[in-house]
């Protein structure tokens, strides 16, 4: 990763242990956090700043993930997003590859699941 630039994540969860847990990993490993509590909070987030890729949870109050996804292919096409969710089926994960999502994780999840996933989108 580049020294001069930080790629940029926003880690949106409504488990707030959760959410703080990975953006303190994912800091450690170099990346620039900023997260959000829902979805109607990550979409004010991002009409006001720009990431690389958007960890975003699917099942949360307000605004769910898939909604934040659209907003971010139709406001952000460059950005990369990685749908984490506790209640995967293949009917939510082909709906959220059709919206463009990188990768689909399931929780519970390894770090070193996260980290790979990263590296995935960031390169591709």
């Amino acid at each position: 990763m580049s020294a001069t630039k930080k790629k940029r994540l926003l880690i949106v969860d409504d488990e707030g242990d959760l959410r703080d847990l990975l953006g303190r990993v994912l800091t450690t490993e170099g990346y620039e956090i900023v997260t959000a509590s829902d979805g109607a909070e990550a979409i004010g987030i991002l009409r006001k700043e720009t990431f690389d890729v958007a960890l975003l949870d699917i099942l949360m109050p307000e605004e769910n993930g898939l909604t934040v996804l659209k907003h971010i292919q139709e406001h952000h096409p460059g950005m990369k997003s990685i749908m984490i969710t506790a209640y995967s089926n293949l009917h939510t994960a082909i709906e959220a590859k059709g919206f463009g999502a990188s990768e689909f994780i399931s929780k519970p999840y390894k770090f070193e699941t996260i980290l790979l996933a990263l590296r995935k989108a960031l390169n591709s």
